[in-house]
């Protein structure tokens, strides 16, 4: 064990140095970073060019442009998102889910609220229907209200996820269960 003297000795012939270095942190990389790939159109040369003069380690430099990538992909997506798009994000936009969800609540039936944002839709559907399939459920109807978080998630859930849908509904019935689903408006005014 070093004893306590030795150890202050040692600290006090080397002391912090008291000279304040100002640095960039990774925070303000970020921030700089994303402001290159809107003025170069996601130029990666131009960002490790600056993240190279920056003295980044190899792994910091990896950290950032990461990071970047998908403040970029959030930028691009609000910058492409209609103005009058419904995210559901604010308490009047999740209470018409909850009112859409009371409508449609009943006996033995099950309603649920499924965000297309999830990594993968299915996985909650094929739980669903493993349990009504081995017995451990019963029920007579499943309702899904659907909702899309952004337009990059809508055009995922048309693109890839809509079509399982039918086939879903096709794996119910054969145990005499009503699955139908219900897709929230993602834009002010559609519908009416």
């Amino acid at each position: 064990m070093v004893r306590l003297e030795i150890r202050i000795l040692g600290q006090y012939l080397n002391p912090r140095d008291k000279k304040t270095i100002l640095e960039t942190n990774e925070d303000d990389a970020v921030k700089t970073g994303l402001e290159i790939y809107k003025k170069t159109n996601k130029s990666t040369t131009s960002l490790t060019s600056y993240l190279n003069n920056e003295n980044w380690t190899n792994k910091q430099k990896d950290r950032i442009k990461q990071r970047v990538g998908r403040e970029y992909e959030k930028w691009e997506e609000l910058k492409n998102r209609p103005q009058n798009f419904i995210d559901y994000s604010t308490p009047e936009q999740k209470q018409l889910i909850d009112e859409k969800v009371k409508e449609l609540e009943g006996s033995n039936t099950l309603v649920r609220v499924m965000s297309t944002g999830k990594a993968s839709i299915g996985d909650p559907m094929t739980k669903v229907l493993h349990e009504i399939f081995n017995g451990e459920k019963r029920l007579e109807k499943i309702k899904i209200v659907l909702y899309h978080p952004n337009m990059n998630k809508y055009n995922e859930f048309k693109n890839k996820w809509e079509q399982y849908f039918p086939t879903w509904q096709r794996l119910a019935k054969h145990e005499n269960v009503d699955l139908t689903w219900f897709e929230m408006p993602h834009l002010i005014n559609e519908g009416e």
